[in-house]
């Protein structure tokens, strides 16, 4: 988890950033036009696709296991209203249905069950008070011990996210998310 706290961070020339920028653009205006029709009645249950199956029967072997948890950790420097960060991952949980599915299994059988509640939790806490490095180190503890948290994949929901605050202008995002539910991309 460190090594994605690392100071190293990429600078970007003029003409990268425009580049990436044109890419942003091109991607956003590829989606208008999605490949994949959405499903018609996203309400009613959908069977799991091969890769989703085969995680849920490695959940069924192993219960209580987090091994299958994805996690990744930001460093956030300079201003930040928690209020406004909660709202922006409630819209993302908003958009994303994956995010809101969980994977009953009446009578043995697993179905995508996608919940219409947006809402997502974003979890504060404070481990100031402390050398800023020893905050540091405390909160990456705290992570670690979210991330070997299991989900319930029968009940949901298989997203968390906790903000670490190491300092008023110093903090910490962490996610952690089942992979049944994304691919790490």
């Amino acid at each position: 988890m460190a090594d994605e706290l690392s100071d190293r961070r990429p600078v970007l020339s003029a003409a990268q950033r425009a580049l990436l920028e044109k890419r942003v653009r091109d991607a956003a205006r590829a989606t208008d036009s999605p490949m994949i029709p959405a499903r018609s009645d996203p309400s009613r249950p959908a069977p799991l696709s091969s890769p989703q199956r085969r995680l849920w029967v490695l959940d069924q072997l192993v219960p209580g296991s987090s091994w299958y948890n994805v996690t990744r950790l930001f460093r956030v420097e300079g201003p930040l209203d928690p209020d406004l960060l909660k709202r922006a991952l409630s819209a993302v949980v908003s958009r994303h249905a994956s995010l809101r599915t969980a994977f009953p299994s009446p009578a043995g059988q697993p179905m995508q069950v996608v919940s219409s509640s947006a809402s997502s939790s974003l979890v504060r806490l404070s481990v100031e008070g402390v050398p800023v490095e020893d905050a540091e180190t405390r909160a990456l503890a705290l992570a670690r011990e979210d991330a070997e948290r299991p989900f319930d994949l029968e009940r949901g929901p298989l997203f968390r996210a906790a903000l670490y605050r190491l300092a008023p202008d110093r903090h910490i995002l962490h996610f952690t998310v089942h992979h049944i539910v994304t691919d790490g991309w």
